[in-house]
């Protein structure tokens, strides 16, 4: 199992990834310090990992398993409208556009 560094994720998957480690031994799990590095290390037939499904940044060399039991996490943009930026406004109407592409559960 590969396993990243447990500030950058919930509570719940950091639970769910410490009940993991208690029952492996060490030699089974790989520490890392971020998803980018855990993706590489599984892009390379190291192990798996358990991680946030962000879907448009899915890659698709990857199989990616749904773990019943853990709540959905939500998210959204935030920024400052005072002096907005034209590459700002791009960025938001992007997001905007790609996130309707996702289905809603």
């Amino acid at each position: 199992m590969i396993i990243c560094d447990p500030h950058h994720s919930t509570p719940a998957l950091s639970s769910l990834t410490a009940s993991i480690i208690g029952a492996r031994p060490l030699k089974e799990l790989y520490f890392c310090d971020n998803q980018t590095c855990a993706l590489t290390l599984i892009k390379a037939g190291l192990g798996f990992s358990i991680l946030p499904d962000i879907i448009p940044v899915r890659d698709p060399e990857l199989c990616y398993i749904p773990v019943e039991g853990l709540p959905s996490l939500s998210f959204g943009l935030y920024y400052k409208k005072l002096g907005t930026h034209p590459a700002l406004k791009d960025f938001v109407e992007i997001m905007k556009e790609e996130f309707k592409k996702i289905p809603q559960t």
